[in-house]
């Protein structure tokens, strides 16, 4: 059973191609109004997003996702797809972290921005850039390029937020400051790089 959360109130596809030998997916621009996703970090620390790759029973997946299925030979090419710009338009994403006791949960809200280059190429790097407010009120920005396929071999994004009101986190907050925080507001720049 997936835990994944996905939503939209309205999807927009343009310049649609689509073949099915070999299977191949490409559009120009998808753009989501009102889109809402629910990540979840569950008690064993593992992100709810790897719940969509992973298969149970084999049995109880559907025939026509069974007939996406491909061995890894060089007469058989894997999918492809490719989208040239996700566009962002007012979405939401809620967050919860399961894994800390107690558990924490928060949201982003007024998310906006592009996803440029998204694409199943080992290769490809998609750029990002997010923006959104964190508890309704705390502006928070997520920009950078990363490679969809392979983020360990290239990642290097960078995450900012300013005037977080520390009350909002008072469980991740006392874990790692090791005091209780009565009131307090956070400005931070958080660099994430990986280069493999």
């Amino acid at each position: 059973i997936l835990s994944l959360r996905l939503a939209f109130k309205k999807l927009t596809l343009d310049d649609i191609a689509i073949s099915s030998h070999p299977k191949r997916f490409y559009t120009r621009v998808m753009d989501f109004d009102q889109a809402y996703l629910h990540l979840v970090v569950k008690p064993n620390h593992h992100l709810n997003l790897a719940d969509v790759f992973k298969v149970e029973d084999p049995a109880r997946v559907p025939t026509e996702i069974q007939a996406m299925h491909f061995d890894a030979s060089p007469e058989q090419e894997p999918p492809h797809a490719a989208i040239g710009l996700v566009r962002f338009n007012d979405g939401r994403v809620d967050y919860s972290d399961l894994g800390i006791k107690p558990q924490l949960s928060t949201s982003v809200r007024e998310l906006g921005g592009t996803v440029r280059g998204l694409s199943t190429r080992r290769d490809a790097t998609a750029e990002i850039s997010l923006s959104g407010k964190i508890n309704r009120n705390s502006p928070a920005r997520l920009s950078g390029a990363m490679e969809p396929m392979d983020y360990q071999d290239h990642t290097d994004l960078l995450l900012d937020f300013t005037g977080l009101n520390m009350t909002s986190f008072p469980q991740y907050a006392g874990r790692f400051s090791g005091y209780r925080i009565v009131r307090g507001k956070l400005n931070m720049d958080i660099h994430y790089q990986i280069d493999h």
